[in-house]
């Protein structure tokens, strides 16, 4: 696993009980026969997972717009999906990086309570 993303999962693991979902929120754009992101958001929340996520996103052809809502212990999963650039989200596999075959760290961590970056 990526350090910066080992050390995030270290570092919020002490923290997980205050939370319950991961709300999700992806924009990817279809290149060739990838999807690329445009824009993936994770925030911790305290949210019940079993609530429902925006419906009345844009479906356009070429573009893909999802909202969803992860049970807290899927945090693992997030963080693998960042380390090895590929995040499943519908049913899709969204390549978490540069459009290139390899790509470069293209995250950053935010403490919400601090409001820096990682």
């Amino acid at each position: 696993m990526d350090a910066h993303v080992s050390r995030f999962g270290e570092e919020v693991n002490a923290l997980l009980s205050d939370w319950k979902s991961i709300d999700l929120r992806v924009i990817a754009s279809r290149s060739g026969d990838r999807w690329i992101y445009g824009a993936v958001r994770a925030v911790l929340d305290s949210t019940d997972p079993s609530v429902p996520t925006r419906q009345d996103l844009p479906a356009i052809d070429g573009l893909l717009v999802a909202h969803e809502r992860w049970d807290i212990r899927r945090l693992p999963d997030l963080l693998d999906s960042l380390s090895s650039y590929q995040l499943q989200v519908q049913g899709y596999t969204i390549v978490v990086g540069n459009a290139n075959t390899n790509p470069s760290r293209s995250y950053a961590f935010h403490n919400v309570r601090t409001g820096l970056a990682r």
